[in-house]
């Protein structure tokens, strides 16, 4: 197993205001807690990306929305990318949550988030998934889903 350049075995990063938080290392990485900002973004990899993510990270804004414009594979890692300039990661076929605490969460790229486990917090929810488990959470109001199906493996 690669060496951990960067670990976050449990617990919160959190910036205020416009504050980003940017996380950068090679080989495998520790991501399992939250990481959370008010107004700013979030990047994972902009200099070293990892090749493996090892956990179960939380990625929030508590302000504004997730706006997703681009999903694609770096390796074994998934990578999301949003309109605020979020580039977050997780493993394949891992476990990701993504919050929107006062907003929305929307993917426009109109192709399936995968994951192994995917949650999704937030005022509105409009995303494709493909993933074996699937946690849904509103933050207030009644919830509406409008439509669901299991699609069958090729």
């Amino acid at each position: 197993m690669a060496r951990a350049v960067f670990a976050q075995s449990q617990g919160t990063i959190a910036v205020s205001g416009e504050g980003d938080v940017t996380i950068d290392g090679s080989g495998t990485m520790i991501l399992n807690g939250t990481i959370s900002t008010e107004s700013g973004n979030i990047v994972v990899g902009e200099i070293r990306a990892p090749v493996v993510i090892e956990g179960s990270p939380i990625y929030i804004h508590t302000e504004g929305g997730m706006t997703i414009t681009s999903k694609y594979d770096d390796y074994n890692v998934k990578v999301i990318e949003t309109e605020r300039g979020d580039v977050l990661r997780y493993q394949n076929d891992g476990q990701v949550s993504l919050e929107a605490t006062h907003g929305s969460i929307i993917d426009m790229t109109y192709t399936p988030l995968e994951a192994g486990t995917l949650g999704l917090t937030a005022n509105s929810i409009s995303i494709i998934t493909d993933t074996q488990n699937l946690q849904v959470y509103k933050n207030q109001g009644p919830m509406y889903i409008e439509a669901a199906r299991i699609m069958a493996k090729k």
